[in-house]
């Protein structure tokens, strides 16, 4: 979803996959809202019939309450907006940064 051009970019995937008699199984391999985001989304989109993602842990987790699968599912969360909370010590300790990444040349 955060790759194709957003949730309404997504949902016209789906349509034409849908108009082929076609599944979709999105790729997210974010930890945070981008898969809060996807999850949302294919709950709410026909033909969506599996995610894939990172089922590792980041050693500095970007939300409160991590998204793990549970017996095999991964649980679409349920709070206000996207159903997250986000780990705000975690986010004041790695601020984004507009800089370029600087390169790694081997010399």
């Amino acid at each position: 979803m955060t790759k194709v051009g957003g949730l309404l970019e997504f949902k016209k995937i789906c349509a034409l996959a849908g108009a082929a008699n076609l599944p979709v199984a999105p790729h997210c391999f974010y930890f945070g809202p981008g898969l809060a985001a996807t999850l949302h989304l294919i709950a709410s989109t026909p033909g969506c019939l599996w995610l894939e993602f990172p089922t590792g842990e980041l050693e500095a987790p970007l939300l409160r309450e991590p998204i793990q699968p549970r017996h095999g599912v991964v649980p679409v969360p349920s709070g206000p907006g996207l159903g997250v909370t986000l780990n705000e010590e975690v986010l004041a300790r790695y601020p984004y940064g507009s800089a370029p990444a600087r390169p790694f040349i081997l010399t």
